[in-house]
């Protein structure tokens, strides 16, 4: 193995790359992954394409030299998907070798070190890294690893954060319009005092008025309810039918509203409540008035 190592170095064996990198510095740790790049770096540039498809078996002889002399125990190549003759010749020179043959997806740039990365084994990717970039076993690490689930987090926070406003915005609205519902139900008694005076005098008990008062009140809150619901509907049914018309053809632009009845029903059912408890002052006063001093209100 020394003197493997000396070889390299006495013959000054670099990269085939344009930085022309020193093989020797490259293998002088011993690593436990041998990762081939067989993707060209351009879109244009054919010679590793055509160097594997004429001279496999020189291209496994390398990389079998490369697996003992790093004492490696895995030896991938990969290449491109739109190298089909390249990826076929590569895995009949590898036939009983134990090298591996991968098919990566073809993206520019594709020459780099992180396009490769996705076949190293999962969880593995910092330890790599850190063999590549040559980091001690002390130093912190000078680079970040993101991946799917980085994305998704930051994906659940951006929503968690839109929910937390939008039920803040939702309950600003829903006071304003328990305030407006009670105010309504105020004037409306006060309109009507003369009407409720005789209702008493013919009568009607305080908890038949505070009953009726209060069910004005949900049904003026569950009008403006159900109106804002219908309202949300069809607005949600001509954005998805404007999006179909204007992205034919594209995925997903089917055109059909699903219509969350579940969450259609407890908007309703929240519509009840603040009515109810907007209902409860205007219905309070309303029973408390006296018949007499109601019927001689002008």
């Amino acid at each position: 193995m020394a003197t493997l190592a000396e070889q390299r170095k006495a013959c000054v064996v670099i990269g085939a790359g344009g930085a022309g990198f020193p093989t020797g510095v490259k293998a002088a740790s011993r690593s436990e992954f041998v990762i081939a790049n067989g993707a060209e770096c351009e879109p244009y540039i054919t010679c590793d394409d055509l160097l594997m498809r004429e001279r496999p078996e020189e291209v496994v002889a390398g990389a079998r030299i490369m697996r003992h002399a790093l004492n490696a125990r895995r030896v991938v190549i990969g290449i491109e998907d739109n190298k089909p003759e390249a990826i076929a010749a590569m895995q009949q020179a590898c036939a009983g070798t134990g090298i591996e043959v991968v098919s990566v997806p073809t993206l520019y740039p594709t020459g780099g070190d992180v396009r490769v990365l996705g076949h190293v084994p999962p969880k593995r990717e910092r330890d790599y890294l850190r063999r590549m970039r040559r980091l001690a076993s002390d130093k912190p690490d000078d680079f970040a690893i993101l991946t799917t689930d980085t994305f998704l987090d930051l994906w659940k926070q951006i929503s968690s954060g839109i929910f937390i406003v939008m039920l803040a915005v939702g309950s600003v609205a829903l006071l304003v319009g328990g305030i407006g519902v009670m105010n309504i139900m105020l004037v409306s008694v006060t309109e009507r005092t003369r009407e409720i005076g005789l209702l008493r005098a013919v009568g009607a008990t305080g908890a038949q008025i505070r009953t009726m008062v209060r069910w004005e009140a949900v049904l003026t809150a569950t009008l403006g309810t159900g109106t804002g619901a219908v309202l949300g509907l069809f607005l949600g049914w001509a954005l998805v039918t404007s999006v179909k018309v204007t992205s034919a053809g594209a995925p997903g632009a089917t055109g059909v509203v699903s219509v969350p009845w579940p969450q259609v029903a407890a908007i309703l059912l929240i519509g009840v409540a603040a009515g109810l408890l907007a209902g409860a002052s205007p219905a309070r006063r309303a029973a408390r008035l006296d018949p007499l001093t109601a019927i001689a209100v002008n």
